[in-house]
């Protein structure tokens, strides 16, 4: 808009439009990238090393605006013709797999150990021995295989999905009646702030729940009407141990779900329960900070 405006120019509605887009991206982008700076913490990494491991990331959700932009620019100067956005968005995304395709030509070239350069050929490195491994690698590599596979995702039919969703869907039953009945339940002038956000939770799980249905439906399947048994107790503390047990589930089996709609290239589906688990992550948060941990 600046550069508009210096140039004598006003912005019209593709402008505006763009504008509006564009700062929906960078709000959801900047969600996904917290969220995966937040994850490679829960995984025990330092805040330097998960900060850097989701800048990583960058590349893939600047993508998107950096091709809407471009593409924008010729229709926001009026310049696109009849074509309009249609028209100046092969210019905006031809290059950047080109872009990417030398850059990564580039990067292999350099990092070659044998071959020839313009400077002549390279002398091959001397192959490194191997170390014996220790008694305390193989452990970690075997509970490392442990865990690759116990988180490994089970590749479903589309029916196995359904089925899993509807599991997933009795759950989200059982969160909002147990947030129900916790809030109502809590009793002590120190969880007034508490007992507000345990509300607010529950109004999340029946939206998730909501979405749950949806998806099942479009997939061809019912939605359930089966409910797990809520976790009650007399207990404050024990009341948001058991939210935070059923959040972190929920967190689990929604990753899980999310790789298996890819799987399925369910894309939807899948964009459907990242929104969800983005909730869920909150959760846990905020229950993590109500029981001091």
């Amino acid at each position: 808009m600046l550069a508009l405006v210096s140039i004598g120019t006003s912005p019209g509605l593709p402008g505006l439009i763009g504008l509006l887009a564009l700062s929906g991206m960078v709000v959801t982008d900047a969600n996904a990238l917290l969220s995966l700076v937040e994850e490679s913490c829960r995984e025990g990494r330092d805040a330097r090393t998960a900060v850097i491991e989701g800048g990583r990331r960058l590349r893939p959700l600047l993508t998107t605006p950096v091709v809407t932009t471009l593409a924008l620019i010729p229709t926001t100067l009026g310049v696109g013709g009849r074509g309009g956005f249609l028209s100046t968005s092969p210019a905006a995304i031809v290059p950047l797999p080109c872009g990417r395709l030398v850059a990564r030509q580039r990067s292999d070239g350099r990092g070659r150990v044998t071959g020839t350069t313009r400077g002549g050929p390279v002398a091959k490195q001397a192959p490194k021995k191997p170390r014996a491994a220790s008694k305390t690698a193989a452990k970690d590599k075997a509970r490392t295989a442990a865990e690759l596979e116990r988180l490994t995702p089970r590749k479903l039919t589309r029916e196995q999905l359904i089925e899993a969703l509807n599991d997933d869907l009795a759950w989200e039953y059982q969160a909002l009646i147990q947030y129900v009945q916790h809030a109502a339940a809590i009793s002590g002038a120190q969880y007034d702030a508490i007992k507000a956000e345990l509300i607010v939770h529950s109004n999340e799980e029946h939206a998730h729940a909501v979405s749950l249905a949806d998806q099942i439906d479009f997939l061809g399947g019912v939605p359930g009407v089966d409910v797990y048994e809520a976790h009650i107790s007399p207990d404050a503390d024990k009341m948001l141990e058991q939210d935070l047990d059923g959040e972190l589930d929920a967190i689990t089996r929604y990753r899980e779900r999310i790789a298996q709609a890819e799987m399925l290239q369910e894309y939807g589906l899948r964009r459907a329960l990242e929104d969800i688990l983005i909730i869920e992550e909150e959760h846990a948060r905020d229950l993590q900070d109500a029981l001091g941990l």
